[in-house]
């Protein structure tokens, strides 16, 4: 990632979270194992606590600064939720959740993904959370104001992903 691409996301990052009202805490990584939190959260999403292992993983690496990486944080994350410890302190351990870990990335590979969040319906891809609502619109078959006033919660909706994306878009973490 460019040194200019680099300081407007730490710019742009401290902005949104202003507007938030949320003060980050920049984390900084040591030699980040992600195998530690990516499975965790798949042993998370197996049990039906996939949002809620998300947003406490979110709340411990942005707003608390920890390292998501180190078992042990998974470990206190997973008693927080009721788990057990030892399968998410050891998520990066287990076999089938690695296999299914190679699996949803040769997925999003084949989906085009090159940044988060990035969002797909048919052929319509959508990078950026400044994208959703026009992801929305599509998805649910509305086309009218997408002010937060005029929203309303949209019932399931069964998004077809499709293949392909921009191979040569322009480095960094998206």
């Amino acid at each position: 990632m460019s040194k200019d691409k680099h300081l407007y996301i730490l710019q742009d990052v401290r902005r949104l979270a202003r507007q938030a009202g949320v003060e980050p805490a920049w984390p900084i990584d040591h030699d980040p194992v992600w195998e530690v939190p990516h499975l965790a959260y798949l042993a998370a999403s197996d049990v039906g606590l996939g949002p809620r292992f998300v947003s406490r993983a979110y709340q411990l690496r942005w707003e608390e600064g920890r390292n998501i990486c180190d078992p042990a944080v998974m470990a206190e994350l997973a008693v927080e939720l009721g788990l057990p410890p030892d399968r998410f302190a050891r998520a990066a351990e287990d076999e089938e959740l690695r296999a299914r870990g190679v699996e949803a990335l040769l997925d999003v590979d084949r989906d085009g993904v090159f940044g988060v969040p990035f969002f797909v319906h048919r052929r319509e891809k959508f990078w950026g959370l400044d994208r959703l609502d026009a992801f929305i619109r599509p998805v649910t078959g509305s086309a009218g104001d997408a002010s937060p006033d005029a929203r309303t919660e949209p019932g399931p909706v069964r998004v077809v992903l499709g293949t392909g994306g921009d191979q040569g878009h322009a480095g960094g973490c998206g």
